[in-house]
């Protein structure tokens, strides 16, 4: 989510405070303004993003090179494969979204452990933890 637009004047007295050593959180109880939009002033900007879009695009590619990701990923894909299925067989045999389906298998985002339950479920594995797989 993006942050809302805030006034040219709110960013320069949000990035002048951040600069004279406010933190995030000092600087929301000093202006009012959101945490997330203080956030995206100072620390994302900082660290080179134009935009929260684009850190959090960063944020996923990095989440899935994580090796737990990557192989969640490829042990749903293959057995959607071995059983002939779909994402979407999946998502509803598992009781959850499509596009949950395809960021799990995506490695983009890790399920709880009860949503691995499911899924490990509905594709015939005996239930482990991840750790098991690693």
């Amino acid at each position: 989510m993006m942050p809302r637009t805030i006034s040219e004047d709110d960013i320069y007295l949000v990035e002048s405070l951040y600069c004279q050593g406010f933190s995030p959180t000092e600087i929301k109880k000093e202006t009012g303004i959101s945490y997330n939009v203080i956030y995206f002033y100072t620390r994302i900007k900082e660290m080179g993003f134009d935009s929260r879009y684009n850190y959090d695009k960063y944020l996923s590619r990095k989440r899935q090179r994580r090796k737990a990701n990557r192989i969640l990923g490829r042990l749903i894909k293959y057995r959607l494969r071995k059983l002939k299925r779909e994402r979407y067989w999946l998502a509803n045999k598992a009781d959850i979204s499509n596009t949950s389906v395809s960021n799990y298998s995506t490695g983009r985002i890790l399920p709880r452990e009860n949503i691995r339950r499911k899924i490990f479920s509905a594709l015939g594995l005996p239930h482990k933890t991840l750790e098991d797989f690693l």
